[in-house]
């Protein structure tokens, strides 16, 4: 029981310090700077399993995009719409608006030029899932033993 505990307050407290530190870079990334760049492509990919009944109607999407900008000459590719686009990301993000020219503004870290995004949105929702998982799992964790007797405790009077 007590290594079960211990891996769930371990993936609990993981979850909250991914979050902590994806908070952070969250905050980094408002001061990223912005620049042009040619949209090579942007859709939503379906992940759902086609064999499972219904599966369609409530299906994962993701977002692939890609995108080419160039900085003092150097020419960098990017594939993120969003910090954390991989849990979450608003489905009105994949609608990327363009300039007169067809360029969209994406934005590039100064001190590592080939990261970047095409929205430097906070990542609210996908934050505070992984903040609520996280939590979760840390509850549960500490109080296992004490949910397994309250249920152990139920059992016997039903029995």
């Amino acid at each position: 029981m007590r290594y079960i505990q211990a891996i769930l307050i371990t993936i609990g407290a993981g979850l909250i310090i991914a979050a902590l530190l994806t908070h952070k870079k969250a905050l980094a990334v408002d001061s990223w700077e912005a620049t042009q760049a040619s949209l090579l492509y942007a859709y939503t990919q379906n992940l759902s399993s086609p064999t499972v009944a219904g599966a369609n109607d409530w299906g994962t999407q993701k977002a692939l995009v890609k995108f080419r900008y160039s900085v003092n000459g150097d020419s960098y590719t990017g594939n993120r719409l969003l910090l954390l686009d991989f849990i979450y990301f608003p489905q009105d993000k994949i609608h990327i608006p363009r300039n007169e020219d067809n360029k969209i503004i994406v934005y590039f870290n100064a001190r590592e030029r080939s990261a970047s995004f095409v929205y430097k949105d906070y990542p609210y929702t996908a934050i505070t899932m992984i903040t609520i998982a996280g939590t979760i799992f840390l509850l549960i964790g500490i109080f296992l033993r004490k949910i397994g007797e309250l249920i152990l405790n139920a059992l016997h009077k039903m029995l």
